[in-house]
């Protein structure tokens, strides 16, 4: 009863946002555009319908990956139909709805949460950057490219786009006291 409730509350929504999306669960039911879907879902869990009926691209992300939603369609596309599906938020009082107004933001709640994030050991790091711990995309031209070859390929890829000469300089790695970027000891 739940799941038909959830599922005509997201047929309602994609029907009024006019998208060409078209869903499928985990029992067979589904809910399709008027003409031909442009964007396929297909829910696995309940977990993953709750996500698609109160979305953020965070909670969709994670479904995805975690299984719940398997997705179907161009890119682009499904970045703009989950974008649609978001509800946008309201304003409070007739003031712009401001995040900054609901979440602490102080000296020392950004120590903490810098420090959350980025204080942790460098075999942390280790686990998914190269050995010079490039915190950036990395260039595979070949699908069996080492990661540190793959960063290089990146890092050669930026100087040249940075038209760099014989006797140019760029900054490429800070030192920063109490930061994960520390080197090591």
């Amino acid at each position: 009863m739940m799941e038909t409730r959830l599922l005509n509350r997201l047929e309602q929504r994609v029907r009024e946002l006019g998208l060409p999306l078209g869903v499928t669960l985990w029992n067979g039911s589904s809910v399709m555009p008027r003409g031909e879907p442009r964007v396929k879902v297909t829910v696995r869990t309940p977990k993953g319908l709750a996500a698609l009926i109160n979305p953020s691209m965070g909670k969709l992300a994670r479904h995805y990956v975690e299984q719940d939603l398997d997705l179907e369609g161009d890119a682009r596309e499904l970045l703009r139909i989950g974008e649609a599906l978001i509800p946008v938020p309201v304003p409070l009082h007739g003031k712009r709805f401001r995040l900054g107004k609901w979440t602490p933001h102080s000296r020392q709640f950004d120590r903490k949460a810098i420090s959350h994030h980025y204080d942790v050991s460098d075999d942390f790091f280790s686990l998914w950057l190269d050995r010079h711990r490039v915190y950036s995309c990395a260039y595979f031209r070949h699908s069996d490219d080492a990661l540190d070859l793959a960063q290089e390929q990146k890092l050669d890829h930026i100087c040249r786009k940075l038209r760099l000469q014989p006797g140019d300089r760029i900054l490429h790695r800070a030192t920063v006291a109490g930061s994960a970027h520390r080197p090591k000891r």
